[in-house]
């Protein structure tokens, strides 16, 4: 899978719009000047778009389009992030709190069962499917990811590193296609450290 924008077809049937009309309503609200997380913020703030995934895809096409990045062109490459961020509670907490329907739907989706069991598969509500791969109670979750679209399957590792009474909850996602995969899921799982830690906090 390289990193080719999404087809005319696609997008519209997603989001009610062509990729032109995207351009011209970012244009409009003066996104040449606004940098990627400014204009992800736009979309949705403006009610232009409330799914995450399409808010991440119409901007790197629009700064594509616009010239404010280099379009990907991947031979091959394998690509993964690495993100964490420092959770206020202990690590029981923080697992009770990962694995609690509030904090699958933050991370994993909304999926019709939320039991984490080896071997279980899973399809979220948005398309995303995979299948649990290891779980080590309190330490480590392992998944194949794979969301609708996307022409290969990826996998998420989720570590948990206790920091005293503080938890570090750490996503490696990897085997991703290329650079704009890379992205997306940096920004992406970034959202969800930054909800999981509203979440710690109001629990703790």
């Amino acid at each position: 899978m390289d990193n080719k924008r999404r087809t005319d077809q696609a997008v519209k049937k997603a989001t009610g719009k062509t990729w032109n009309e995207w351009f011209k309503v970012l244009d409009d609200e003066g996104a040449r000047q606004l940098d990627y997380r400014q204009i992800i913020g736009l979309l949705g703030e403006k009610g232009y778009l409330e799914n995450r995934w399409w808010q991440q895809e119409v901007t790197i096409g629009y700064e594509e389009a616009r010239g404010k990045r280099a379009v990907g062109r991947n031979a091959g490459a394998v690509f993964q992030i690495d993100v964490q961020k420092t959770l206020p509670v202990d690590e029981k907490k923080a697992w009770k709190l990962i694995t609690s329907p509030d904090g699958l739907r933050t991370w994993l989706g909304a999926a019709p069962r939320s039991e984490l069991k080896k071997g279980l598969g899973y399809r979220t509500k948005d398309g995303t499917i995979g299948q649990f791969l290891a779980i080590d109670e309190g330490n480590h979750i392992r998944l194949s990811w794979h969301p609708r679209g996307w022409e290969t399957s990826t996998t998420l590792q989720v570590r948990f590193v206790p920091r005293g009474d503080k938890t570090s909850i750490r996503f490696l996602h990897e085997k991703l296609a290329g650079e704009r995969e890379r992205e997306r899921m940096c920004s992406h799982w970034q959202y969800v450290l930054d909800r999981l830690e509203e979440l710690a906090a109001t629990s703790a």
